[in-house]
């Protein structure tokens, strides 16, 4: 299963789960919705808000020119939690009011846990983080601003959780807060000059594994350009394929050469493709033999000289003038 089927696969559950909360709020005249699953199912539909946040966030990295249709599904779906949600309140509303009120069971509601990565104030990870929470939380009005604040304030590490940390857990200090991290990383002109830090200051690659990473980082660094809605054109592309180029060994790059048809520039698309198979066949290589060993030093022979006369060859006995 390719990637991006896998991302659909995951929102059609997320759908599927949504349609089922949506029979049960559509039957309530005929089958009542218990008040006390009212909470529940409010939470189920925040989870699902969260989760089509996420993979929507997944499916725009993979494929960010391609949105058009995951653009409107994404839509429908939220507008469809919305008034699911709606709908749930306004049958709390015409319940009769018990000794947990309303507003104190949706203070209760626990709060779903998000796959997000704290944000410790690197400004590489910086916009990650801020589309992620905007999509997840901040956007989400099924959730009080102060539990808006208590999520930030837990996806915080570092120097930007010590930047809020005074800040008393209230609905009028989520946005001040939010603001206050705005104003720190949000400088585009830093990230973009830390992507470039970050891709021209990759090492030179002549193993499998150095071969892939220079790939996986490259390709990171492309995405994050494209984020900040700058233009990628095929001038760009062409000074990123030289770069890698020469960070590539001398034995990878003349082969890269003998791939090439014709004089026309090749694109990084096919670059990174043949990276990925230069990878491989490395990894599938015979390995290096270990030059380090020392040699067996050469035995030598001893001889040893005896000095002995011999007899006289006339008479026999032991050596004599003649």
């Amino acid at each position: 299963m390719a990637p991006i089927d896998k991302f659909v696969a995951e929102r059609d559950a997320v759908a599927d789960t949504l349609e089922y909360i949506d029979s049960k709020v559509k039957a309530h005249q005929v089958t009542p919705v218990d008040g006390t699953s009212i909470p529940i199912l409010l939470e189920e539909v925040a989870s699902c808000r969260v989760k089509l946040h996420e993979i929507h966030l997944k499916i725009r990295t993979l494929c960010p020119n391609h949105m058009g249709t995951h653009k409107q599904d994404l839509f429908l779906l939220l507008n469809s939690a919305d008034s699911i949600h709606n709908a749930l309140h306004g049958i709390q509303a015409s319940l009769p009011i018990t000794n947990s009120s309303t507003n104190s069971s949706t203070q209760q509601i626990r709060l779903p846990k998000l796959d997000l990565k704290a944000f410790d104030g690197s400004i590489l990870e910086w916009t990650s983080f801020r589309d992620l929470f905007t999509a997840s939380i901040h956007s989400n009005t099924t959730i009080s601003k102060g539990q808006k604040l208590t999520y930030l304030k837990s996806y915080l590490k570092g120097e930007p959780a010590k930047l809020i940390q005074s800040m008393v857990l209230s609905d009028a200090n989520y946005d001040i807060a939010w603001q206050q991290l705005h104003d720190r990383y949000q400088n585009d002109r830093e990230i973009l000059f830390a992507i470039l830090r970050r891709f021209y200051n990759q090492p030179a690659a002549n193993s499998s594994s150095s071969i892939r990473s220079l790939v996986d980082t490259s390709k990171e660094c492309q995405r994050s350009l494209q984020i900040l809605n700058l233009n990628t054109d095929k001038t760009t592309d062409a000074m990123m394929l030289f770069t890698i180029l020469n960070k590539l060994d001398h034995t990878s790059r003349e082969l890269w050469e003998q791939s090439l048809k014709g004089n026309s520039i090749p694109t990084l698309a096919e670059l990174f493709e043949f990276m990925e198979q230069r990878a491989r066949a490395l990894a599938a290589g015979p390995k290096p033999r270990n030059s380090s060993k020392p040699e067996p030093s050469p035995t030598r022979a001893h001889v040893h000289h005896t000095h002995t006369e011999s007899n006289c060859k006339v008479c026999g006995v032991n050596p004599h003038p003649i």
